[in-house]
């Protein structure tokens, strides 16, 4: 993409597509979002370049009147951190030329975008993280409802970090991110920076962490299990894979991510097929619900089970989006 310079305009276009419906959710799946940022704005310059123009211009009139308070922040910061011992690197960002423009085409204002401005603030443990978090707090007042605690509660592509939103210098929001050295790596390049972490073992490190911790792995074994053809494959991920997400709870508060649309169904066949098999009912948000029921963001939701149950039924099929449910039913009825 870094030589698109040197093609065609077909094939840059043709380049630029294939890299945001594809190779763009790919970089943010394992989580490397310092390549998914570049790949955003590179495709966005040669696909539409007036709105990469005004977006850019943006970014550099942003910088140029935040240099003051970032510099600021940075120093004061740093400061503290050194007073207390704690070993740290910090760095300052602004949000990628894609990412404005995308918040600007939704309809928001300069000023609704919270994560514009960004210090990030690497620190060597975990629970410095939250010594650091709490120090700057003590220097700069948050805005309550912008915390975020990733290190807790991980994102389903295994991003860890603290967000803050903090009023800084000259009345600007800016955010900061708290994490470890090792976790900002992993947030630049995700699974890849395996290799500089884990030295000798990043290989077997990195495939057990890819089969059980990635969500979308198992999605993405699924569907190749179904579709032969190559064609259907790449449709079938696109649809499902990589197409808007709901974000949904277990009772023990694990993060379950389904393509938006997603029932019930897919998210029982999602954590087990043993629990789809054996469902006999549902608790949405504490409230007794159908089981085709469609799932929206941040639902709370409890499968009822039996071992009674006489396994799925027929129509489950037709009320399941995803690929593992309808295949896991399918397999369980002709069993049955």
């Amino acid at each position: 993409m870094r030589t698109l310079q040197f093609k065609t305009k077909f094939k840059q276009q043709e380049n630029s597509v294939e890299t945001m419906e594809i190779f763009v959710p790919l970089a943010y799946y394992i989580g490397a979002y310092r390549i998914k940022s570049e790949l955003e704005d590179i495709s966005l310059q040669y696909l539409y370049p007036d709105d990469y123009k005004r977006a850019e211009e943006i970014k550099q009139k942003v910088e140029r009147e935040s240099k003051s308070c970032l510099n600021e922040m940075l120093l004061t910061i740093n400061d503290i951190l050194t007073n207390e011992e704690i070993p740290h690197e910090i760095k300052v960002r602004t949000k990628n030329i894609y990412g404005i423009c995308k918040r600007l085409k939704a309809g928001d204002k300069l000023s609704d975008i919270h994560d514009l401005l960004s210090l990030k603030v690497m620190v060597d443990t975990i629970d410095n993280c939250y010594s650091t978090l709490r120090l700057i707090h003590f220097e700069y007042h948050p805005m309550n409802y912008r915390f975020k605690d990733y290190l807790c509660n991980p994102k389903t592509n295994m991003y860890r970090s603290l967000h803050t939103t903090v009023f800084g210098a000259d009345d600007r929001l800016v955010q900061t991110q708290i994490r470890t050295f090792d976790m900002d790596k992993i947030a630049s390049f995700g699974l890849t920076a395996y290799w500089d972490i884990n030295k000798g073992n990043a290989r077997e490190v990195m495939q057990e962490d890819l089969k059980n911790k990635y969500q979308f792995f198992k999605s993405l074994v699924d569907i190749d299990n179904v579709f032969s053809d190559n064609k259907e494959f790449v449709d079938q991920v696109k649809g499902e894979l990589f197409a808007n997400k709901v974000y949904v709870y277990t009772p023990k508060g694990e993060i379950i991510e389904l393509p938006e649309g997603s029932t019930v169904i897919d998210f029982a066949y999602k954590i087990h097929s043993a629990i789809g098999n054996a469902m006999v009912g549902v608790e949405i948000n504490g409230e007794k619900a159908d089981i085709g029921s469609p799932l929206h963001l941040n639902d709370r939701v409890r499968i009822i089970t039996s071992s009674t149950a006489t396994g799925p039924k027929e129509e489950w099929i037709e009320k399941a989006k995803t690929t593992r449910a309808k295949r896991k039913i399918k397999e369980k009825l002709k069993e049955i």
